[in-house]
């Protein structure tokens, strides 16, 4: 079964994370694909994931067609967000259907027997992609676009018929609507790939795009005991220090033990308002950390860090 990741170095450590926890649960031989801005920077760190189940890994440098993506600078997401309407270009020809995964998600049961039934009702209804249809937002996103139809899916997760994906793309469907709605664009390309589709798409599974956000309540024994595919949205991911507070940040570290020798991983954006968080953890949180000794030195080496950066920027 093939699969399909998009990202750049600053989720290099979320992707292989991701992919890692794919391979671990899936019961099936994978063919995994990623286009990345600098394959140099992951190709070392590929040796770190388990191996049980790979038919083969192939890694693709993307290449910019001096494209300006809109809604880009000044968020938490970077151009890696519209690779995937490229994939024609990179991707071998033999290949029928792929599903893409966000580098944000987890893979926590065995996915391909799922899948394989999506593949199932796609054929039989000659379906272009299958996708998990926004349960909020819905209607604000329709008006902004002008879409025909009164779906709008969330684009985290996509089992794609290349076939018919391939047909666009050679039409230049996506860059055309790009283009034409770049004024309009919110949530990037997957505005771009709702107004190419414009409904016609096969309902995914729940289960197989299962979106938790922070500060909101969510089922833990459903997650542990049914999702197949966990999806973190929003920008305070559980690598940050504001999200490292939430309890559904602890399937992403378990994970990320996974491949690296670190108890946690973090990442700071904004040395002021992380600094700030970090203190709010040590004196309300510190009881519930895990690895007290772990947390505090990765705190510390991850504030450092943005500290040398913001330091060298200004010099």
């Amino acid at each position: 079964m093939n699969f399909l990741y998009c990202f750049d170095s600053n989720y290099n450590l979320q992707g292989l994370s991701s992919i890692n926890s794919l391979i671990c649960q899936s019961d099936s031989k994978l063919s995994i694909y990623i286009i990345h801005e600098n394959p140099d920077s992951i190709v070392d760190k590929i040796k770190k994931i388990n191996k049980k189940n790979i038919h083969n890994i192939e890694i693709y440098k993307f290449i910019n067609q001096n494209i300006k993506f809109p809604r880009v600078d000044g968020t938490h997401v970077s151009d890696a967000t519209y690779y995937r309407l490229f994939i024609s270009e990179y991707l071998p020809e033999d290949i029928d259907f792929i599903t893409y995964i966000d580098a944000d998600i987890l893979c926590l049961k065995e996915p391909t027997k799922s899948i394989q039934t999506i593949i199932h009702n796609m054929i039989q209804n000659n379906s272009p992609i299958a996708a998990l249809t926004e349960s909020k937002g819905n209607k604000e996103d329709i008006e902004r676009l002008n879409l025909n139809q009164i779906k709008y899916f969330n684009a985290g997760v996509l089992v794609i018929n290349m076939q018919l994906w391939n047909k666009k793309s050679e039409d230049n469907e996506f860059i055309d609507n790009l283009n034409y709605i770049k004024d309009k664009v919110l949530w990037w390309d997957q505005d771009v790939l709702n107004f190419t589709f414009d409904g016609n798409y096969t309902e995914l599974n729940m289960l197989l795009n299962y979106q938790i956000e922070p500060n909101k309540s969510f089922d833990t024994k459903k997650i542990e005991e049914e999702v197949i595919f966990l999806h973190y949205l929003g920008n305070t991911k559980p690598w940050s220090f504001n999200g490292l507070k939430n309890n559904y940040s602890k399937y992403y570290q378990e994970h990320y033990r996974k491949i690296e020798k670190s108890k946690y991983h973090l990442v700071s954006k904004n040395f002021k308002s992380d600094y700030y968080e970090f203190l709010k953890i040590l004196i309300f949180n510190f009881k519930e950390i895990e690895y007290k000794i772990a947390f505090v030195y990765e705190s510390k080496k991850s504030l450092l860090k943005n500290l040398r950066n913001k330091l060298y920027k200004k010099s």
